[in-house]
């Protein structure tokens, strides 16, 4: 799923339950209200992927555990995320 968030705290709480009810495996987030390079209101069994130390514009949010993140990583970091 991709979504744009505009940094909104209420559209990240959205968005969990719209998760849960979608399956989604992969979150693509562009402008995540995010702390300390967390999507404010993933649970904590959720992996995010932000580059640390930079304003975050985008954000990949693993909720599915089979997947394989050092890709997704390497990914985040070669679009500047």
């Amino acid at each position: 799923m991709q979504i744009n968030l505009q940094h909104s705290k209420d559209a990240a709480a959205n968005l969990m339950q719209i998760t849960e009810v979608e399956n989604t495996d992969i979150l693509c987030i562009q402008e995540p209200y995010t702390l300390q390079n967390k999507v404010v209101g993933t649970p904590n069994k959720y992996r995010n992927y932000t580059i640390p130390g930079t304003r975050s514009r985008a954000a990949i949010v693993l909720t599915n555990t089979h997947i394989d993140a050092l890709l997704l990583t390497h990914l985040c970091r070669r679009l500047k995320v």
